[in-house]
C-alpha cells in the first residue's frame, strides 16, 4: 500500500494579478515518496472542490470547509487569512488521512492537487523502470 500523502498549507500569497482586486493564494505543499511540490489555489477553488466531491461521492467530506466571509476580505485581514489557512489545511488533511478513501480516490481530488490520474499503477510502473 502506498504511503499516505503528506500535505500542508504553510503559507499564503496576496496576489494582485491582472490588476483585478487582490485575492489570497494558498500554497499547498504535497510531499510524495519521491518528490515534494507546491500547488497554489484560491478559496474559490476549494469551494469548487468541495461541491464536486459532494456531487461525485454523494456525501460531504469528513471535515467542513471554512465558511466564506461576506464582509471582510482575506486580502485586507491577516487574521482572517490565517484562520482560513488553518481551516483549509484541516479540511485537506481530513480527506487525505481519513480511513474512508472515497473522496481522495476521485479524479476531482487528484486534479485539484495536480496528482497523476492513474495513481498506484503509475507508481508501480515507475518503480519497475527504476529496477530494470
Amino acid at each position: 500500500m502506498a504511503p499516505p500523502l503528506e500535505l500542508s498549507i504553510p503559507s499564503t500569497i496576496l496576489s494582485t494579478a491582472d490588476s483585478s482586486k487582490p485575492y489570497t493564494l494558498y500554497n499547498i505543499t504535497l510531499r510524495l515518496p519521491l518528490r515534494t511540490f507546491v500547488v497554489q489555489k484560491r478559496y474559490s477553488d476549494f469551494l469548487s472542490l468541495h461541491q464536486s466531491l459532494i456531487s461525485v461521492v454523494s456525501s460531504p467530506p469528513p471535515a467542513p470547509l471554512p465558511a466564506k466571509s461576506w464582509f471582510t476580505s482575506t486580502a485586507s485581514s491577516p487574521e482572517l487569512t490565517e484562520e482560513r489557512r488553518k481551516g483549509l489545511e484541516a479540511y485537506l488533511r481530513a480527506v487525505a488521512e481519513n480511513p474512508d478513501r472515497r473522496w481522495r480516490e476521485t479524479s476531482v481530488w487528484r486534479s485539484f492537487l495536480n496528482l497523476p490520474s492513474t495513481g498506484a499503477s503509475s507508481a508501480s510502473s515507475a518503480r519497475k523502470e527504476l529496477v530494470e
